[in-house]
């Protein structure tokens, strides 16, 4: 019974929540950053790197990932913008960044490709959990 009120106590002192962004906020939010272009790429092998608490309800996170290729394109800068649901600004910077990174792999990028991203971002707690800036 001891045991059990130490427990409770304990819950209650430091709280049931997560302090911090787990590894699936993160992925979840850098799924959403590709999702307009979800016919081309998706995310895999998400890993969280590093982290720092910058208030109770500020995170900043650094992680890494691989972007898969999920359909052969022949050539990445005709055929690119094709597989992008919106032709946003956000969706045009996304494209220059996997551009950037591929462009030592040429033009031509089979299904199963992998492209190693690195990157960082600001995590704010909501009343739904914690979501990417």
């Amino acid at each position: 019974m001891k045991a059990f009120v130490a427990l409770c106590m304990l819950l209650f002192i430091t709280g049931c929540g997560s302090s911090k962004p787990s590894a699936s906020d993160g992925k979840k939010g850098v799924e959403g950053m590709w999702s307009h272009c979800g016919k081309a790429v998706r995310v895999v092998d998400f890993e969280k790197v590093n982290g720092i608490e910058q208030s109770d309800k500020q995170y900043q996170m650094d992680f890494k990932y691989n972007l898969e290729i999920i359909t052969d394109i022949k050539d990445w800068e005709d055929e690119a913008f094709n597989y992008c649901d919106k032709q946003t600004n956000e969706t045009y910077e996304l494209m220059q960044q996997l551009f950037l990174s591929v462009l030592g792999h040429g033009k031509e990028f089979p299904k199963g490709t992998k492209l190693p991203f690195k990157g960082k971002a600001e995590f704010i707690k909501t009343d739904n959990g914690w979501q990417m800036q």
